[in-house]
């Protein structure tokens, strides 16, 4: 049962829709995702929260091809409050091609 209500809650946090469609729900029993995302704590509330939104960070990045303004629209957030939460988890450095980042003054 707890199970259950864990993946209607991600379903519900996860679906941008009103309607929570079939395709939104993961039945398979498939938990390859939580391997390359990391296991939740099993230590607090907070350090689970934490876990969770860097998790979420992580993977909305990911689908987003280190696309920053777009994973903030994903996850439903300001793109400033993702990038501090990025700068609170040491991601900022772990977005792969940045343009901004191949973009400096010589000074040579």
């Amino acid at each position: 049962m707890r199970e259950l209500r864990n993946v209607i809650e991600r379903a519900c946090v996860l679906t941008r829709n009103h309607v929570i469609e079939a395709s939104d729900i993961d039945i398979s029993g498939d938990r390859s995702h939580l391997q390359q995302y990391g296991e939740l704590p099993a230590t607090d509330l907070p350090s689970a929260v934490a876990k969770l939104e860097e998790a979420m960070i992580r993977k909305a990045l990911d689908e987003c091809g280190g696309n920053r303004a777009e994973a903030a629209r994903r996850l439903n957030i300001n793109r400033q409050l993702l990038y501090t939460k990025m700068q609170r988890y040491g991601l900022a450095a772990d977005v792969s091609g940045n343009p901004t980042l191949a973009v400096r003054k010589d000074d040579d």
